[in-house]
């Protein structure tokens, strides 16, 4: 496991080997004024800041996490003195770095690197999340606007909370390139492009659903079992929404090299089409079949499949068995006589579906097969539970907590494993929030119980801050993002909304943050942000509302959309 504190060490390596060298710019000191600033530890922070979260940006998007080992190791590419040289132009404004230069260095730090990979292209989206990160600072906003370091703004304070987030999602990274998911996705970066193109990238997914995982071995030690007593088959594994299904898939995909599939209904990741292209594409990469393109029938039916899984099988190529993983089957919605996703009726020797979905999706299977459902009451569940909270009550937020209700660790471990219902979902929100100090002045016993009871208590709190806000342009906000088919940017908000407002956009965003997902979109030669409800279940929750005309919402997307293929009717 990577130590947390190595990543650390990276970043302020990087940072002050710049900012010495922004120091000196050739033999000329720069100006007092921005000396005293650049020694400044707020500018540190924020430019190690802003570098962690340009790494991050980068990583997400185009399957490049496969890219990302020479920018965070200690003796990598960002600290070495060329390449500082060159990373310094960003804030001496004298000249655009050399990205040709860097994407050199980077090309041959990496070993086997992809050959189609134009590594200067590379080195310039990396400059730009580098850019980008960094006027969106308030320390060095003004540096850019002024192109000059005596902008430099030291009397803002940079979030340690967000420093730390960032570090401890970079070293998810790392580590997750270091686990055998890491090794598959090595290869399927290295893969044709005409066959990687087809491939959905679920790094970042796998990353974020994998942070802080803990137990789930009793389910663990099922599937093994399923795998070492039947030569082929499916496993099937069920539950209630937020039991933790798609963090479990997660963490078995990490640990092993296995191809892999997430439905994601607010993503509009959830159709037979896209399933089959990007586990044929997959396979094609994991197990170099002789396939230069994917050829239009692989997405018809399941026939392409099935020829794939019998030319791996019957060419006896696998040291170990082949598995298909495949999370939230429930939500697919374009299945209808056939099996959903076109699953194949059965399988050859040594091929193996590991599924999740809540509740039986009723396939018809012609092999060995087995169904495993998580009960929430078990007490293998419970003790999972409280191994997960006993993790938090190290926090100084939930100490605190503890501390301001004059109660002891195991009457809070007790009556939060209580009040969870079994369910990880209503930890993951109610936690954060407990930390935050959100629930400071609330007892213990008075604390929502249940995933659902949470979310009637989070909807009363911020509606009971401001009617005509509530109604004006909150309520149709979060309207909007429930019901997007996709996830949308700030201006796509603003249309299906028509709140205009971009201000009020973001403090809809922040207020609801714990309930929402950002993603970095390429999108026009750059990365664009858009967000999505992080749950199916809050979705379900908001559409359930009284307040919610889910008609009159669907109707303004539609329009917008009409509005912009035919143009504004007179």
């Amino acid at each position: 496991m990577t130590d947390p504190v190595s990543i650390t060490v990276v970043l302020g390596l990087i940072a002050n080997k710049i900012f010495d060298a922004l120091l000196y710019a050739g033999s000329e000191k720069v100006v007092d004024e921005a000396w005293g600033k650049l020694k400044d530890n707020e500018a540190n922070k924020a430019f190690k800041l802003a570098l962690g979260t340009a790494i991050k940006q980068y990583a997400k998007t185009g399957m490049r996490s496969a890219l990302t080992g020479p920018l965070l190791d200690e003796n990598g590419l960002l600290t070495e003195d060329p390449i500082v040289e060159e990373l310094v132009q960003i804030l001496r404004f004298q000249r655009e770095p050399n990205c040709e230069l860097i994407g050199e260095r980077w090309k041959a730090m990496i070993k086997n690197p992809p050959q189609e990979r134009n590594f200067t292209v590379e080195a310039q989206v990396l400059i730009n999340c580098l850019k980008d990160a960094l006027q969106n600072s308030e320390v060095f906003t003004a540096v850019f606007e002024l192109k000059s370091l005596s902008a430099i703004n030291v009397n803002v304070s940079t979030s340690a909370r967000a420093l730390i987030n960032i570090e401890a999602g970079l070293v998810g990274l790392r580590d997750m390139m270091n686990s055998q998911l890491g090794e598959l996705i090595g290869v399927l970066a290295r893969t044709n492009p005409d066959i990687q193109h087809h491939i959905l990238d679920f790094t970042w997914r796998i990353r974020q659903k994998t942070e802080g995982f803990i137990g789930r071995h009793f389910i663990f030690e099922q599937i093994e079992r399923f795998l070492r007593r039947n030569n082929r088959g499916y496993f099937l594994i069920t539950g209630k929404p937020g039991i933790g299904k798609t963090a479990l898939m997660a963490s078995w995909i990490k640990e092993n090299r296995c191809v892999h599939h997430f439905n994601i209904r607010s993503s509009g990741i959830n159709r037979s089409a896209l399933f089959l292209e990007n586990i044929c594409a997959q396979i094609i990469a994991a197990y170099e079949l002789d396939y230069t393109f994917l050829p239009p029938e692989a997405t018809r039916d399941s026939f392409f499949l099935i020829r794939l899984l019998h030319e791996v099988s019957d060419g006896l190529r696998l040291a170990k068995p082949i598995i298909i993983a495949v999370d939230a089957v429930d939500e697919v919605e374009d299945f209808g006589s056939a099996n959903a996703l076109y699953l194949p009726e059965t399988l050859p020797r040594g091929v193996y579906v590991i599924l999740t979905s809540r509740t039986d999706p009723g396939l018809t299977i012609d092999c060995e097969q087995q169904s495993f459902f998580i009960d929430q009451r078990s007490e293998d569940n419970k003790k999972d539970i409280r191994q997960f909270l006993e993790g938090w009550t190290e926090r100084e937020g939930i100490q605190a907590y503890i501390n301001a209700q004059k109660i002891d660790r195991e009457i809070f471990l007790k009556s939060m494993t209580d009040k969870s219902e079994g369910n990880f979902m209503y930890l993951h929100y109610v936690l954060p929030e407990i930390e935050g100090g959100a629930y400071k002045d609330l007892e213990l016993d008075k604390l929502p119980s249940g995933l659902e009871s949470y979310y009637n208590d989070h909807w009363k709190r911020m509606r009971k801050q401001s009617d005509n806000a509530w109604l004006e342009y909150k309520l149709p906000i979060l309207v909007a993002l429930s019901i997007a088919p996709e996830p949308v940017s700030i201006e796509r908000i603003a249309d299906f909304s028509r709140v205009q407002d971009h201000n009020r956009i973001f403090s809809v965003l922040d207020e609801w943050q714990q309930f929402l997902d950002e993603q970095e979109v390429e999108y026009e030669g750059s990365l664009e942000t858009r967000y999505q409800v992080y749950h199916e279940s809050f979705r379900e929750f908001i559409a359930s509302q009284k307040e919610v005309n889910l008609t009159k919402a669907y109707r303004l997307i539609a329009d917008k959309m009409r509005e912009e293929i035919h143009g504004k009717s007179d």
